[in-house]
């Protein structure tokens, strides 16, 4: 046996697997027809949901307040 045998890595040639079937439309009827409520509690939470910011560290949802006309927002 050559020293570099014992490094080497040959793949089996095996493979048993299977791939699930993607729609391609992700977008369900339900969500492209959701409008914005009016109330900030409401929207904040469905955006919180539908993008599952607790989990998805691609979006970041910040909260802050504004003053405008001595008056927080």
């Amino acid at each position: 046996m050559n020293f570099k045998d014992i490094f080497k890595y040959t793949p089996s040639r095996d493979y048993s697997f299977t791939l699930k079937a993607v729609n391609s439309n992700n977008v369900t009827e339900h969500d492209s027809e959701k409008k914005i409520s009016g109330s900030y509690d409401l929207d904040l939470k469905y955006m919180k949901n539908k993008y599952s910011s607790l989990i998805n560290s691609d979006i970041q949802i910040r909260e802050f307040l504004l003053t405008a006309r001595d008056t927080r927002i």
